[in-house]
């Protein structure tokens, strides 16, 4: 089931079809992956021929993973065609848990994960440095292997996000609590924030962390028009990189490093709660766009009413400074993974809502549901949709096609409503909307 909040005047017709959302009967709403394990989705994007990429992880050995399941959680990679159906299902990793929580298509068609791992043998063997260790695989246009290296040191690292470099190479952002090996310049055994730049082959070309005593963390990362690699986050820390910046509980960040892993910028904004940037994109104006969460109900989130968690979307500048900040949510908590900047400079951004009003009012359909949401360019609420079932949702990556569709990932427990095809447990979902959040099918 998808029920749509207008908030503006805006053309929500339901494309040409038989249901409520436009869709013919007999057609798929949304197609369901998985088996009867634990299978989420973190990330898709659109490949170069059209089609589209699927990357997270699962616990299952049956169903679309049948005979596939490695150790207690792995890897997956899931190539969709452009008519909706299954090409073809990778496995990866060792005996341990392995997530993946990013993927991108290089300049030479290959597919780079990035994630975590905890396995020392299958694609992993001998690599294991001590907790858990991130790591980047890098495949060939129909999944094969390339090649897989872990980087870290004796405490938990975890890559959040990977882009190409503007040359060649990679920049993979995320968490560190080590200070020996990849990360052997860094002072204390707190959680940081890094940037490992590396070649085209995973080698390491330099590594720069990000942090102080308490826990900093990146999650989301960008290029700038300046060449340079933007990161976005949450930092908890006042000291070290992050001394005379005050993060309320926890604030956001974000850092720009040049290609030389110089600083150029360092901008936190907080409120008086817990806020976090979770995904960054750069904008046509040479600006940026800010995706994430907050309970703050003061200083750049005073407009949070509701007193909850709620989702966000900050426009800054390109210098960073705040333009506007547009809080999404009610009085359950919200929060938001991703967002887009369309084509006519509206943005779109995606995550998982337990609220039935305010922005979500009557919306809600279970538990935590699927939403997207709609503003223009000043940060005006267009419209709201919600996507789920019975059960719990969340989406976590949404990308504009080709054909000015969107195109959804995340993770469902329901067997009924927009879900009623999946088989129980939790499985991840891939599903089509138009610009304007419609149902589109998939075949």
């Amino acid at each position: 089931m998808v029920l749509t909040a207008l908030l503006a005047s805006c053309n929500l017709e339901p494309i040409d079809g038989n249901d409520e959302n436009g869709i013919d009967a007999g057609d798929i709403r949304a197609k369901i992956i998985g088996g009867s394990g634990q299978d989420e989705a973190t990330k898709i994007i659109q490949t170069s021929d059209g089609g589209f990429l699927i990357t997270g992880s699962s616990t299952s050995n049956d169903g679309d993973f049948q005979g596939m399941g490695i150790g207690q959680r792995h890897i997956h990679l899931t190539k969709i065609a452009a008519n909706g159906s299954i090409e073809w299902l990778r496995t990866f990793g060792g005996s341990g848990t392995d997530i993946a929580h990013d993927v991108i298509e290089d300049r030479a068609g290959n597919f780079v994960i990035a994630g975590e791992s905890a396995s020392n043998d299958g694609n992993f063997s001998g690599q294991n440095r001590g907790g858990t260790d991130l790591f980047l695989i890098k495949v060939r246009p129909n999944g094969d292997l390339l090649w897989a290296r872990k980087y870290g040191g004796s405490g938990n690292d975890i890559a959040h996000a990977v882009i190409q470099a503007p040359g060649n190479g990679y920049f993979v952002t995320g968490s560190t609590e080590s200070n020996d090996l990849t990360f052997f310049t860094k002072d204390n055994t707190s959680r940081d924030a890094f940037v490992i730049f590396t070649d085209q082959n995973g080698a390491q070309n330099w590594t720069r962390t990000v942090g102080g005593s308490l826990t900093d963390e990146a999650f989301g990362i960008a290029i700038t028009l300046r060449n340079g690699v933007v990161i976005a986050g949450s930092h908890q820390s006042q000291n070290g990189n992050f001394t005379g910046l005050n993060p309320g509980i926890a604030g956001i960040f974000t850092l720009e490093l040049d290609v030389n892993a110089q600083f150029i910028s360092l901008v936190s904004y907080a409120g008086n709660g817990v806020d976090v940037g979770r995904s960054i994109r750069q904008t046509t104006d040479g600006g940026f766009i800010l995706a994430g969460s907050s309970d703050s109900s003061s200083g750049i989130f005073s407009d949070n009413s509701a007193g909850s968690q709620n989702a966000f979307l900050m426009k800054l500048s390109s210098n960073y400074a705040t333009e506007w900040v547009k809080t999404v949510g009610g009085s359950s908590n919200d929060a938001a993974f991703n967002v887009i900047q369309t084509e006519n400079n509206h943005f779109i951004l995606t995550g998982e809502s337990r609220s039935g009003d305010n922005d979500f009012n009557n919306l809600n359909q279970g538990e935590n549901d699927a939403f997207l949401a709609k503003t223009d360019q000043t940060g005006s609420l267009l419209w709201v949709n919600s996507y789920g079932g019975s059960g719990s949702e969340s989406a976590r990556s949404l990308v504009q096609t080709s054909l000015n569709d969107i195109a959804v990932t995340g993770w469902t427990e329901s067997s009924d409503g927009l879900f009623e095809n999946s088989p129980g447990g939790r499985n991840f979902f891939f599903f089509l909307t138009d610009i304007d959040g419609n149902l589109r099918s998939v075949h």
